[in-house]
């Protein structure tokens, strides 16, 4: 139909009446003729995630649905998920530089959440450094909030902070954290 051959870059009219693999060539040596035939066989559905195929000017990875559609025929269709398996990689690059830079300063780092007043409220992420540093566990400093751990000159500079925050979008401070 004219929306596979959009996805697939390629008008399907002179595949009609061709073998799968010769329409196909990229198929060759996979199992998804055999499954497809499975299909027609048992008439149990088929789905397939991530199938990748490259052959001539086809290229790309798919979601693909095989169904049985009356005797000896298979309906398959597909959803061409190329581009969000490249966003979902990118996605876990840019999380293992994340990871990378926020474990390998020499400083503690601290996220918290943000209460609906706009002041700090409990930590959600903490670097290996603050553990060490302060001699808690991820896990005991995960169940405090700032109020638990900085001294009392440090908690009284965190609405400006917070403000600053707001505004500008980040704020680079020093805070005298209590063990």
């Amino acid at each position: 139909n004219t929306s596979a051959d959009e996805i697939l870059h390629l008008d399907h009219r002179p595949l009609l009446g061709h073998d799968m693999c010769e329409a196909f060539p990229g198929l060759r040596g996979t199992d998804l003729p055999d499954t497809y035939r499975h299909v027609v066989a048992t008439g149990q559905p088929h789905q397939r995630a991530q199938f990748v195929y490259a052959a001539g000017t086809i290229s790309g990875a798919f979601d693909v649905h095989a169904l049985p559609i009356g005797r000896q025929r298979v309906v398959i269709f597909f959803v061409d998920i190329s581009e969000r398996q490249r966003a979902e990689i990118a996605l876990r690059r840019s999380e293992e530089r994340y990871r990378l830079l926020f474990n390998s300063g020499n400083d503690s780092v601290f996220v918290y959440s943000v209460t609906t007043a706009g002041v700090p409220g409990m930590i959600t992420q903490v670097n290996d450094v603050a553990c060490q540093l302060l001699g808690y566990s991820r896990e005991e400093l995960l169940a405090r909030g700032p109020h638990e751990i900085s001294s009392p000159e440090s908690l009284a500079r965190l609405p400006a902070i917070f403000a600053q925050l707001r505004t500008c979008r980040n704020a680079l401070f020093e805070a005298e954290l209590l063990t």
